[in-house]
């Protein structure tokens, strides 16, 4: 099945000269093949290799790597979770919320621990993540979040007042300044998967 054209993502084009590797002539034998170029079977190839679990591993991706959803995402891996916090906690309750919102942060950070192990120069920083309300339900419903959270043990997650609009960029130079925001980064895709 022939797959559609479509211009190079932002991140495949901010990569650079690019020579995908030749299309796949004939049988080969590999200890496994990984189906698909996208972050997730870069990265499980990266990780076999490097364990020496699978010293033969042939990623197999039907355009170039990169092509799909992964290649085109805004480069970012985030702790947001189904519904958001309220929701879900009305749904499956505040103890799966602990626990999802643990375990997201924990894959976050995980991402960052193999991009570092691996020595992948992708362009990975942690910014945070803001959510900007627009209208006064939305004011109330984040703020509900906030304490939410906060109930539930986690820092780094606050309100910013609209009218501390200075603060708020000093805010945010000092977190980019003294490390990582809990929960977020970011890492160009196309990078990491040269």
């Amino acid at each position: 099945m022939d797959l559609p054209d479509s211009p190079p993502s932002l991140w495949l084009a901010e990569y650079g000269p690019y020579q995908p590797e030749p299309s796949l002539a004939g049988d080969i034998s590999v200890d496994v093949a990984v189906i698909g170029g996208g972050f997730l079977g870069m990265a499980t190839a990266i990780a076999l290799r490097r364990r020496g679990l699978a010293p033969g591993v042939a990623v197999l991706e039907a355009k170039t790597v990169g092509y799909g959803a992964s290649g085109r995402n805004g480069s970012f891996a985030m702790t947001v979770i189904g519904l958001g916090f309220g929701t879900t906690a009305m749904l499956r309750g505040k103890r799966f919320l602990r626990r999802a919102h643990s375990y997201m942060e924990q894959r976050v950070d995980r991402l960052g621990e193999f991009i570092d192990e691996a020595g992948l120069d992708c362009g990975k920083f942690r910014p945070g993540f803001l959510r900007v309300a627009t209208t006064p339900a939305y004011v109330t419903r984040l703020q509900k979040q906030v304490r939410l959270m906060s109930s539930l043990g986690f820092g780094g997650i606050e309100w910013i007042d609209a009218d501390a609009e200075d603060a708020f960029h000093e805010h945010l130079t000092a977190r980019a300044g003294r490390g990582p925001a809990p929960g977020t980064g970011r890492a160009i895709p196309a990078r990491v998967r040269r």
